[in-house]
């Protein structure tokens, strides 16, 4: 959690125009990081520029944040003040673990191998598009064992 400062950069991310070199480190750095960011609302506000998120909270256990409030900011700034809730357990407490693909560490080239590979040579020729679906749909599943997943603590 943190005044970043990278007012170029749009969340969720986009196409943001020009941004800076650090800025666009910064961003190669969060993708392949796997970590998410739980700001949804702008935290930067100054008369004559547009609202930015300049304040963020990443995280790689989205379930750890309870609730984000943004409160009023402190005497003459112009960054709102955000209170985060943290959700601790407890070493008694029963802990689950959920997966979920972390697609920034994929290995493409076998994914592509191995829906290539699965594919019907000319699909245009199949008379049945849920087949074609069912056949794409199937090659999709097996081509997940190519991507690392990532351990974490299931999602309210």
């Amino acid at each position: 959690m943190g005044d970043f400062n990278y007012g170029g950069v749009k969340w969720p991310l986009e196409d943001s125009g020009y941004l800076t070199p650090i800025e666009n480190n910064f961003i190669q750095w969060y993708r392949y990081s796997n970590l998410q960011q739980l700001v949804d609302k702008h935290t930067r506000y100054r008369e004559g520029n547009r609202p930015s998120y300049l304040d963020l909270v990443l995280t790689n256990e989205d379930s750890l944040i309870a609730s984000i409030d943004h409160q009023a900011p402190i005497g003459k700034s112009d960054h709102t003040c955000l209170l985060a809730t943290i959700e601790l357990q407890t070493q008694n407490q029963q802990t689950q673990h959920k997966t979920r693909l972390n697609v920034n560490k994929a290995d493409y080239d076998k994914i592509n191998t191995k829906l290539l590979s699965m594919l019907p040579e000319n699909m245009a020729d199949k008379e049945c598009v849920k087949s074609e679906f069912e056949t794409l749909h199937g090659a999709l599943m097996e081509a997940n064992k190519f991507v690392r997943t990532t351990v974490g603590y299931p999602s309210k």
